[in-house]
């Protein structure tokens, strides 16, 4: 654990009841960020902003 604290900082690691965890937020997680993103496409579509919706693909979450 100390250098995965030392390589990604002290506040990156969580510590729980049941050991350690990443104290990552939703959007740092490739996998969620993706959702958020195909989520705020649906609704910039469904409201009509269809160059915005064009702009809240996953490949820019990628990038």
């Amino acid at each position: 654990m100390p250098r995965a604290r030392a390589r990604l900082g002290a506040d990156m690691i969580a510590g729980t009841p049941t050991g350690y965890r990443l104290a990552l937020g939703e959007e740092q997680v490739d996998s969620s960020a993706v959702l958020l993103y195909a989520a705020a496409g649906a609704e910039r579509s469904w409201a009509g902003d269809h160059a915005g919706a064009r702009s809240c693909t996953p490949r820019r979450v990628l990038r």
